[in-house]
């Protein structure tokens, strides 16, 4: 890894959820499309990796019923990259969230999406797992 990505990642380990959900909540809320898709991989990939239940839970409180809003947006990017994020959010929190309220709420197109993202989650990282831990 370049020395560039080593600072990007050390920075993003030291990020906690709750210093950073402001600033989500607002680029979630942005006028660009490509601000509010990219937040919601960020997330994905950044933020949930590194926390708990309990944190992801709290984060799905403060942006999920943005990220219902975002898929029903007009730019399809955003639309795919909020479901994701959502999908991904469910997966770490667990039942009992208010994401599981939320997914309650959707309808069955967008539930069976949310559905088919976290299988398509515990898949990818049944494999993240099985590469680390192969000899």
């Amino acid at each position: 890894a370049s020395e560039a990505q080593k600072c990007m990642e050390n920075l993003l380990y030291s990020l906690k959820a709750e210093e950073v959900i402001e600033s989500v909540k607002e680029a979630l809320n942005d006028k660009s499309p490509l601000v509010k898709a990219k937040v919601c991989v960020w997330i994905e990939f950044a933020l949930l990796p590194k926390i708990e239940a309990a944190a992801a839970k709290a984060v799905g409180e403060e942006v999920g019923p943005i990220l219902v809003k975002l898929m029903d947006d007009a730019v399809g990017e955003v639309r795919e990259s909020a479901l994701s994020c959502f999908g991904a959010l469910l997966k770490v929190a667990g039942p009992d969230s208010a994401l599981e309220k939320l997914t309650l709420e959707l309808n069955a197109q967008k539930q069976d999406k949310v559905l088919s993202l976290i299988h398509i989650c515990r898949c990818r990282r049944l494999l993240t797992c099985r590469s680390r831990c192969s000899p």
